[in-house]
């Protein structure tokens, strides 16, 4: 299916066009078995690293009646953390630290869409993806005071709740796939879903710190596999010769 057949489809882009190219480190392990089992895998936010994450549909919501309750949807939302950033050397530091990572580029739009087209049911209201904004801890905290946003009709309100995070770490220029059960049918940390990475991943570049042996195999591998787009190793702490003119 088209995205542009679909029903205003660019709603379900929060702070994004859906054309900017996004990029995710992981492990290559992880790497092999995506095209193994051609699949994707999101997970719940409180797997996350940062314990703040999530913290608006984690809280007591208090009623007008002044009785407790809780967001019933709360651990039945998935996520996927991608970056804007091309490379970086914190990136390779924090999610590759075993210098055997990779990563992969893609879209927006292509990644929403690898996720929207199997979502099934009710897939307008819960698959979103946007990015991140990042506020001072008082600002997100003041949230607090008037969640009725997360109810939204269009469903982009609970998106819009994980999607925001403490300025500390800007840096990330972080970018998220979405993904709430409507039917609230699956109970577990984790949600795969059926995807193809030869059609997904525009280009896969392995770990600058990796043996060159290491990575000649991967890349070997890959392509007898039949991935036939970009495949190197990142250069970025390569350092060319350079020749300079002294003058006298």
């Amino acid at each position: 299916m088209d995205i542009s057949d679909a029903h205003n489809i660019e709603n379900n882009f929060i702070r994004l066009t859906g054309n900017e190219p996004i990029y995710r480190i992981f492990s290559t392990r992880l790497l092999l078995e995506m095209f193994k089992m051609r699949t994707n895998v999101l997970v719940r936010p409180k797997c996350w690293r940062d314990p703040f994450e999530n913290f608006i549909l984690k809280a007591v919501q208090k009623l007008p009646t002044g009785e407790r309750a809780h967001f019933v949807f709360k651990d039945h939302v998935y996520g996927q953390c991608w970056s804007l950033h091309n490379e970086t050397d914190a990136m390779w530091r924090i999610y590759s630290k075993d210098e055997d990572g990779v990563k992969v580029k893609t879209t927006v739009r292509n990644l929403f869409q690898s996720l929207y087209d199997v979502a099934g049911n009710f897939r307008e209201l819960g698959v979103f993806i946007g990015k991140v904004a990042y506020r001072p801890e008082p600002e997100l905290l003041d949230k607090l005071t008037n969640t009725s946003f997360v109810i939204r009709q269009d469903g982009s309100g609970i998106a819009e709740s994980l999607l925001m995070k403490r300025i500390e770490f800007e840096h990330e220029e972080e970018v998220r796939l979405l993904y709430t059960d409507p039917e609230q049918k699956w109970n577990a940390d984790l949600f795969t879903y059926s995807m193809d990475p030869f059609k997904l991943f525009d280009e896969i570049i392995f770990d600058p710190r990796m043996e060159e042996t290491q990575y000649k195999q991967y890349k070997e591998g890959l392509v007898k596999l039949g991935f036939t787009n970009t495949i190197s190793q990142s250069g970025l702490y390569k350092i060319r010769d350079f020749e300079a003119n002294l003058r006298i």
